[in-house]
C-alpha cells in the first residue's frame, strides 16, 4: 500500500493490505524492493506521499511514473498448403521462433523492429492439407515523458486510489509498426497464404512487457533511480523489475529483468553486509 521513511533518506516501514480480511499491517524493513511491474511499482511510490516526500517518494523531479513504455505490436495470419505431414501425437507446447533481420533494418523508421512466428497446437494441426501461419511483429516504443501513471482522486475497492495510465504512441513508432506489418505479410506472401488476414494486439491498454515509470539513470532530474535500481534520495528502497529500463528494446525482456534483479540482489545483499 505505502512506504513510511523514517526521515528524508531512509524508508524504515511498509504498510500492506490483507485483501481477503480487508485489514492493514505494517512490517518494519532494513530494506525494501519493489518488484510489482513497472506501473505498480511507481503507484506504490505515488501513494507513499508524506510530510519528507510530499510528492511521493523518488519523485522530487516528478519523473516517478514518466516514460512508460510498452512493447507496440500487431498480428498476421493466414492458411497455406503444405505436403503431407507425418503423423504425430496431439498437443504440444506453444512454440515461437524468433526473426531478427529486420531488428537493426536501416529501411524501417528509426530502426528496432523484429518479428516472431507462433505456433501453438491449434495453429499446427493440419486442416485439408493446410495449416495456419502467424507472425507477430514487434517494435520498442520509445519513452516519452508524458506517458506516464498517476493516481486518482477516487478510490478502487479496495480504499487506495485509482490507477491512471496516460498513453500515446508516437508517430514515427507508428510508421514503424507498420513497415514491420507489411514486411510480415511478404513473408507470409512468399510462404503460399493467399489472403492475409491483421489481428490489432490493443497494445494501448496495455502490455505484459512494461518498462518505465521508475527509470534508472545518472541525472537525479531526470530518473529515478542510479545504475543499482537505488531510489536516487532513498538510501534503502530499490526497485528491480521492468521500471528500471528506460527503453523497451523491442524485444521480450523477461529474462533481462531477471539478470538485472540478480545484479541488484547481489549489490542489496552487499550493502546490507
Amino acid at each position: 500500500m505505502r512506504i513510511d521513511l523514517a526521515n528524508v533518506s531512509r524508508a524504515d516501514s511498509v504498510e500492506w493490505l490483507d485483501t481477503l480480511r480487508r485489514q492493514r499491517a505494517r512490517i518494519r524493513a532494513r530494506c525494501v524492493v519493489l518488484a510489482g511491474n513497472a506501473v505498480q511499482s511507481a503507484a506504490l511510490l505515488l501513494r507513499s506521499a508524506q510530510r519528507a516526500a510530499p510528492n511521493g517518494i523518488g519523485n522530487a523531479s516528478g519523473m516517478v511514473g514518466s516514460g512508460i513504455s510498452f512493447k507496440i505490436s500487431g498480428y498476421v495470419s493466414g492458411s497455406t498448403a503444405i505436403d503431407a505431414m507425418p503423423a504425430r501425437p496431439a498437443g504440444g507446447p506453444f512454440s515461437t521462433v524468433a526473426i531478427s533481420d529486420h531488428y537493426l533494418d536501416e529501411d524501417a523508421p528509426s530502426g528496432l523492429g523484429g518479428m516472431i512466428y507462433e505456433a501453438s497446437r491449434v495453429e499446427r494441426t493440419d486442416r485439408d492439407g493446410k495449416i495456419t501461419l502467424r507472425l507477430h511483429f514487434l517494435a520498442a516504443d520509445q519513452p516519452m515523458r508524458n506517458n506516464a501513471v498517476r493516481l486518482a482522486t477516487s478510490l478502487d475497492r479496495l480504499g487506495l486510489p485509482k490507477i491512471i495510465l496516460d498513453y500515446w504512441t508516437h508517430p514515427l513508432d507508428k510508421r514503424r509498426l507498420g513497415y514491420l506489418c507489411r514486411r510480415a505479410s511478404n513473408l507470409l506472401t512468399e510462404a503460399g497464404v493467399k489472403q492475409v488476414d491483421y489481428q490489432d494486439s490493443n497494445y494501448q491498454f496495455g502490455s505484459g512487457h512494461l518498462h518505465g515509470g521508475c527509470r534508472a539513470g545518472v541525472d537525479p532530474t531526470q530518473s529515478v533511480v542510479d545504475r543499482w535500481g537505488r531510489v536516487h534520495d532513498i538510501d534503502n528502497v530499490y526497485v528491480a523489475d521492468g521500471g528500471f529500463f528506460p527503453y523497451s528494446g523491442g524485444v521480450n525482456p523477461t529474462f533481462t529483468i531477471q539478470a538485472n534483479a540478480l545484479r541488484i540482489a547481489r549489490r542489496i545483499v552487499t550493502q546490507l553486509a
